[in-house]
């Protein structure tokens, strides 16, 4: 789903695998809030999908299909908010409740992987970096199990052509993460090109500082960088103690 990788060679499924290209920026036609470049792929996108990181989801509940439509608890996934303030859905649609699983997944991948947010335009987290230790690895696989598990609900014999598409990658997105993470994926995570190390210079390429308030963000993004060396270091340490090697050339 993502272009560049943040978390480079960890095998996320939030992004392409080691080897992949980061596009320049000059081919991001606008990186403001909330707006995304055309070219970039974004999210599971229903019919009434805009192509904006971060759309509400009562912009689907505005739409012909999903109109009136509310998510029932049964289906709810465990990151629904379900405060007073929070939206309260019940979908009797179930091509609308598939859109709310894949809106709701992405606004989590955009969480959890705040540095392609940036990429992608969205400036919400542009103070904050992934987390890359074993408990931000757990929030990850705790989000594709609930998305797994939601998505397996519903039949595809109950959903249009583009339900049965948008239900179908959650699955293999799902399913891909938790492999990856069984086959601990993420040890692999540096060489001569993609790492930890080539982040700073990728933040800097993508994120606006042209305000005090979007300076204050980068200021406090790359502040917290050393955080991230010792957990990417803890990771390869992991990985040196079975013996876990790169193969060479």
């Amino acid at each position: 789903m993502g272009t560049a990788s943040t978390r480079t060679g960890r095998g996320s499924r939030f992004r392409s695998p080691a080897g992949g290209s980061v596009p320049a920026r000059h081919h991001v036609p606008a990186l403001a809030h909330r707006q995304v470049a055309r070219r970039l792929p974004l999210r599971p996108a229903g019919r009434n999908a805009t192509g904006v990181a971060g759309g509400s989801v009562r912009d689907l509940i505005g739409s012909p299909r999903g109109s009136g439509a509310t998510l029932s608890a049964s289906h709810a996934p465990a990151w629904l908010d379900r405060t007073s303030g929070g939206p309260q859905l019940t979908v009797t649609d179930t091509n609308a409740l598939v859109d709310e699983i894949a809106n709701r997944f992405w606004e989590k991948i955009l969480e959890l992987d705040p540095v392609q947010a940036t990429i992608l335009g969205d400036d919400r987290f542009d103070d904050r970096l992934p987390d890359l230790s074993p408990e931000g690895r757990a929030k990850e696989a705790a989000l594709s199990r609930e998305v797994l598990a939601e998505a397996e609900t519903i039949g595809r014999d109950e959903l249009e052509t583009e339900g049965v598409i948008t239900r179908d990658m959650l699955m293999l997105i799902a399913r891909n993460a938790l492999e990856a993470q069984e086959r601990k994926l993420y040890q692999l995570a540096v060489d001569h090109i993609w790492g930890v190390q080539t982040m700073p210079v990728l933040i800097a390429q993508y994120q606006k500082a042209d305000s005090t308030e979007g300076l204050e963000k980068l200021l406090k993004r790359y502040a917290a960088y050393p955080t991230l060396i010792d957990q990417q270091i803890e990771t390869l340490r992991e990985g040196i103690r079975p013996g876990v090697r790169r193969r060479r050339p």
